[in-house]
């Protein structure tokens, strides 16, 4: 930990912070420097140092100081921070949007829920962070195993199993910051419940529906799966191939999520389904399946079996 973090982090007095804040402003010490200050394994160095980071950038003039870092560090990778390529690859996966309502909801989550992490002194909150974090890890491992070995039915069980752990998990890291600050819990003492707001707060994973199990949500009627396996989107394209419309739908209106599915072309009209307006499907539960999207070569693979049915095969 560079000295002039290392004596605010000690000292915690106010003078010790002013001299930081010049230091940073005078270009003396660095926002990047601040941040890898913690060694690497050295938990409570990182708490101390996130602490740190949150108070100064309570202060406008770090915020303006740390962006000027960034559009430097950026310069020197051999990136033009201004020919607008990072603002329109944001805009095409709706970015701004989607980060703004992450942050809500992690926000929603750490302020309405009890901690993950209940023990009364550091040490043994780090003890329960390592635990959670192994628990996960395990439960992933075997997740990979039963795929591998074509369990398909225990490999679905145990990736969805770790999807809604990982929802939970993505605030244990703000937890453990937080380990000793009070705050109200929630109504029923319990943590989140939300699927969709686990889900949204998880991990990336790949995914593949069968088009039959994608069901359009009329607009005068609402689907009443709609708490559970409900996404909303923009349609992109309808094809129409005689009687029936090929529609594709991109979820949250990415490009990286694409649904296909038919349906009759009355049925398309009656519902005003035309490409570029905002819809919502539902998907059907024995449609959906998971796969891990850091192994591409286990990718499903949809040609008919032995059996003459469809199913992931290797």
């Amino acid at each position: 930990m560079c000295k002039s973090v290392q004596q605010t982090v000690q000292g915690n007095e106010t003078s010790g912070l002013d001299a930081l804040v010049a230091d940073v402003l005078a270009g003396k010490v660095s926002i990047f420097e601040l941040l890898g200050s913690a060694q690497s394994g050295d938990y409570w160095g990182f708490v101390q140092q996130m602490r740190l980071f949150h108070v100064l950038t309570d202060d406008r003039r770090i915020l303006e100081r740390f962006h000027a870092e960034l559009r430097a560090k950026m310069v020197e990778a051999g990136v033009d921070p201004d020919n607008g390529t990072i603002e329109r690859e944001l805009a095409r996966k709706d970015g701004s949007r989607r980060f703004s309502k992450l942050m809500e909801e992690r926000t929603q989550t750490f302020k309405g829920q009890p901690s993950l992490l209940s023990g009364a002194t550091f040490e043994i909150c780090l003890e329960q962070y390592k635990a959670l974090i192994a628990h996960v890890e395990r439960r992933w491992a075997d997740a990979c195993e039963f795929y591998k070995l074509g369990n398909y039915p225990f490999a679905t069980f145990f990736s969805i199993l770790v999807i809604e752990e990982i929802g939970k998990l993505s605030r244990l890291a703000q937890d453990l910051i937080a380990y000793d600050m009070p705050r109200a819990g929630a109504p029923n003492g319990t943590v989140e419940r939300s699927h969709r707001r686990k889900h949204y707060a998880g991990t990336t994973i790949a995914w593949l529906v069968r088009p039959g199990g994608i069901v359009l949500h009329r607009n005068d009627r609402p689907s009443q799966g709609e708490p559970e396996n409900s996404l909303c989107g923009t349609v992109a394209e309808v094809v129409i191939l005689g009687d029936m419309a090929q529609v594709t739908f991109l979820v949250d209106g990415s490009e990286n999520a694409p649904l296909a599915f038919s349906m009759p072309v009355h049925v398309a009209k009656r519902n005003r389904v035309e490409a570029g307006e905002p819809a919502n499907v539902t998907l059907l539960a024995g449609a959906i399946h998971l796969m891990p999207r850091c192994r591409p070569e286990l990718a499903l693979d949809l040609r008919p079996n032995s059996r003459g049915d469809e199913g992931p095969m290797r």
